[in-house]
């Protein structure tokens, strides 16, 4: 990511941070951990320095250097940047802004979520999800297929999401799957010492969850992607297209050595050779039912 591109992304964390009066010790620790997480880039750096100058101008803690339409600052700004910034990045930066209005006036923050998903093209659908995956405060509000919920309680009743049982788990881990980004993200909530990738897990800060990532903690047996992913995978799936060929058979000129004739499909990754009474070579397409 160029320069350009993370100014502009560090002016749209100081406008949702004023707008949803997060509060400048909030919106600094969320603004690092981003920088953290996604950039490898630590505190006492310039981008931390200048996110705080830039708080200071749009007036978090007190009034800003001059009066501004906030929310069409935070669209020309996303306009400009979304095509530096790919699908899952778009998703992620939204996911940090929802995270980041969660410690202030969630409210007020509404607008801003509004032009953001307009802007980064988030349906209505997928946007409840993550909103709902950030804010929800009972289950009801993750009754859908796409959630995964970890902890030590019995979940009874008819639901939708997905659940596993972990007696030695203390807290709540939230695991949601889009399709949007091509991983999963998870977040915890409650007081338990985990790990993912040898670092440790923040209760309340969401996290990406790819392919080969492990969730360790001293209690629990490792949480392991594959495990994670395989709640979200479609158990029947047809292929887009089916590869066949019929009485197929090749004679070289003047001689009877060649190619047999034969027929075969594969289908789900299953050679079926056969004998059909029509010559014919094609590649039908199968329309996904």
């Amino acid at each position: 990511m160029n320069e350009i591109t993370l100014n502009a992304l560090i002016n749209l964390f100081a406008i949702f941070s004023a707008v949803s009066e997060s509060g400048k010790e909030k919106a600094v620790q969320s603004f690092s951990l981003y920088l953290h997480q996604h950039f490898g880039i630590f505190e006492n750096n310039e981008y931390l320095r200048l996110f705080e100058e830039l708080l200071d101008f749009y007036g978090v803690g007190g009034e800003p250097a001059f009066t501004m339409d906030m929310a069409a600052q935070a669209r020309d700004i996303s306009t400009n940047i979304r095509s530096r910034l790919q699908k899952d990045e778009q998703i992620m930066v939204f996911l940090r802004f929802l995270e980041l209005a969660k410690s202030g006036n969630t409210s007020k923050a509404e607008k801003l979520f509004e032009v953001l998903a307009d802007v980064f093209e988030i349906d209505e659908a997928e946007r409840e999800k993550f909103q709902a995956f950030t804010f929800h405060t009972s289950i009801d509000q993750i009754d859908f297929p796409d959630f995964l919920v970890i902890d030590n309680r019995s979940h009874t009743g008819k639901h939708s999401y997905n659940h596993i049982y972990e007696k030695n788990l203390s807290a709540e881990l939230l695991f949601l799957r889009s399709q949007l980004i091509g991983h999963l993200i998870f977040v915890l909530q409650g007081k338990e010492d985990l790990t993912i990738e040898g670092n440790p897990v923040m209760a309340g800060r969401f996290y990406a969850f790819r392919e080969g990532s492990i969730i360790r903690g001293a209690r629990i047996s490792p949480i392991y992607f594959t495990d994670i992913a395989s709640f979200f995978t479609d158990i029947e799936k047809s292929p887009s297209f089916i590869f066949s060929g019929e009485e197929i058979e090749f004679k070289f000129k003047n001689s009877n050595n060649g190619i047999h004739r034969f027929s075969f499909m594969e289908k789900s990754g299953q050679l079926i050779v056969s004998v059909s009474a029509i010559p014919s070579f094609q590649i039908s397409d199968q329309v996904l039912s």
